[in-house]
């Protein structure tokens, strides 16, 4: 797959060839031994323009997911516990993001930026919105917040973008990835605010459906500012923010 189109294998002698499945050979293509009489000698490199298919990436993705949840299924809880000497254990179920557009606005200068960005140039780079991407994908108010700010992009694409804000989540719920980007990261980048005085806190582990919070120290990261927890109080059945 790392060879360009055209080139000869120094071992087989066969030439990587471009298939086309709409071309006039397609009787070439039936079994292995046509395939190899086809690829040795050069072809003609023309394919036929390629669009990108979301149902296909899915089954891809789905199936990447799948092998990475066999993986880590190996995990065992306790040797977890036992490497990084939690302190508490937090219920899943205890708390209640919810999005604050206005205090991360306020406080997140990168993000008011890039917002700026989209809305006047219409144009955001790779980085940017991948940070935002991480910051922007735990409620669905957080979602479209970033979809209406990707919408100011000349080349903004709901079925795309949704695709990828959704590979990004299904990552995180795994944890194999989908992490929101620390300040230090976002600034390596080019795209944070050049400056952090944020305090390192400690890192929580997610162990079943439980929290666990670890000795290991975090990086800062622009998302304390996008979110508020709400803590449901059974009892009462009043609802407390902290």
């Amino acid at each position: 797959m790392w060879r360009l189109p055209g080139s000869k294998h120094q071992q087989t002698g066969l030439y990587k060839t471009l298939l086309n499945p709409c071309g006039n050979d397609q009787l070439i293509y039936s079994d292995q031994e046509s395939i190899i009489k086809y690829s040795s000698s050069p072809q003609a490199l023309e394919v036929i323009n390629q669009t990108f298919a979301y149902t296909a990436n899915e089954w891809y993705r789905e199936n990447i997911y799948e092998m990475e949840e066999d993986e880590k299924r190996k995990d065992n809880p306790l040797e977890y516990f036992n490497k990084y000497g939690s302190k508490a254990f937090k219920d899943l179920k205890e708390t209640q993001k919810v999005f604050d557009k206005d205090a991360l606005l306020k406080n997140c200068s990168a993000v008011a930026r890039l917002k700026k960005q989209a809305e006047e140039e219409h144009f955001l780079e790779h980085e940017a919105r991948l940070f935002l991407c991480s910051i922007l994908t735990y409620t669905e108010d957080s979602i479209k917040f970033l979809h209406d700010i990707l919408s100011n992009c000349s080349d903004y694409s709901f079925d795309k973008s949704s695709a990828h804000i959704n590979d990004w989540v299904k990552r995180r719920q795994m944890g194999t990835g989908g992490r929101p980007f620390t300040c230090d990261r976002a600034n390596a980048v080019g795209v944070g605010c050049g400056e952090c005085k944020l305090e390192r806190k400690n890192k929580w582990a997610q162990i079943g459906n439980k929290y666990v919070e670890t000795t290991e120290k975090s990086s800062p990261s622009p998302i304390r500012y996008a979110y508020k927890s709400i803590k449901k109080e059974e009892n009462n059945g009043n609802k407390k923010s902290r």
